[in-house]
């Protein structure tokens, strides 16, 4: 049975899995990618900023996972083993995972030290700079050369003692280590990407990549877990609604002023939560989407206002953020 939590009264149950983009660029700017029709900025979260989430963490004694990207590259951060040893020392039931194209890892020692310092889990995705082109020859050579490099990457990763079977769908915990190497390459605008990724494949990223997958004209009617489970914070420290807000529209607050707590149960995140819980995606960013809800939605908690004030919210516009963040409850 679904756990329903009136928020007018009490806390939403805490988020398993955290994102902290610890930095704003990612050295790649792949086509399918919002990186890849936008310029970032070229910043690094502040380390008191970082250093202050931990903290929190550990208040809580936090037990779900650590993500230390949302569209940076996490390993050109030479903070990052500093960064993951911090962490182990303080929330040590946490699990730590990276989500990277490796292209950092030139040799067995640069991965070894990652999993030293304190990497649980590791997805190195190989991807082809070429994808994308519609020069045959030149997307060819680019695909060649991403099949030596995923030949390279998997011989770095045999030489460890690591379950190799484990996708970063999945929460391995802290006491384990697991490690995969990703095709994300031969992706070509003829291609459709489900043809060759399977469970990797690719979303519009909430219309933020409209050049690679179609926009939406309406709003599909589909749960969503992610609000129930995730929280992201951008570089800047401002939480948004889930990973596909490149431009961190949704901002439910700044980790600087308000508490991981305090932001995790404001009104306008729950509001997002009624409607999702309800298949209902005609609000701001939701609407533009084509995830398709992610795992186990009957294992989450719904939500509640009261029912009166339920399906006023379910029935009114919500499609801006600002409509949602002046909404009155």
């Amino acid at each position: 049975m679904l756990k329903l939590i009136n928020v007018n009264k009490d806390d939403v149950r805490v988020f398993n899995n955290i994102a902290i983009e610890i930095a704003s660029k990612c050295n790649r700017t792949c086509y399918f990618c919002p990186n890849g029709c936008n310029t970032q900025e070229d910043v690094y979260m502040n380390m008191q900023l970082i250093e202050n989430c931990l903290h929190q963490l550990a208040e809580i004694k936090y037990r779900g996972r650590i993500e230390w990207y949302i569209y940076n590259e996490p390993t050109r951060d030479k903070r990052l083993l500093q960064i993951v040893k911090l962490a182990k020392k303080l929330i040590p039931g946490a699990c730590q995972m990276i989500n990277t194209n490796g292209d950092y890892f030139k040799t067995y020692e640069d991965i070894k030290k990652l999993y030293d310092a304190g990497i649980n889990q590791m997805q190195i995705n190989v991807y082809s700079s070429n994808d994308g082109s519609t020069d045959i020859e030149k997307f060819n050579k680019g695909v060649e050369f991403a099949k030596l490099r995923e030949i390279k990457l998997n011989q770095f990763l045999d030489k460890f003692n690591i379950d190799r079977g484990l996708s970063l769908y999945q929460n391995i915990g802290p006491r384990k280590k697991a490690g995969l190497v990703v095709k994300k390459y031969g992706i070509s605008r003829t291609i459709k990407d489900s043809e060759v990724q399977g469970s990797n494949g690719f979303t519009n990223r909430s219309g933020n990549v409209e050049e690679f997958r179609d926009a939406l004209f309406e709003p599909i009617k589909k749960h969503c877990t992610r609000p129930f489970r995730f929280l992201n914070i951008n570089y800047k420290g401002d939480v948004i609604l889930c990973c596909n807000d490149y431009h961190g529209k949704t901002n439910f607050g700044n980790i600087k002023e308000k508490t991981l707590l305090e932001i995790w149960n404001d009104a306008a995140f729950n509001i997002y939560r009624l409607k999702l819980q309800n298949k209902d995606r005609a609000c701001f960013l939701c609407d533009k989407c084509d995830f398709n809800g992610g795992y186990y939605p009957h294992m989450i908690d719904n939500v509640t206002f009261g029912i009166e004030q339920d399906k006023k919210i379910l029935n009114t516009d919500l499609t801006t953020i600002e409509k949602i963040k002046n909404y009155e409850l």
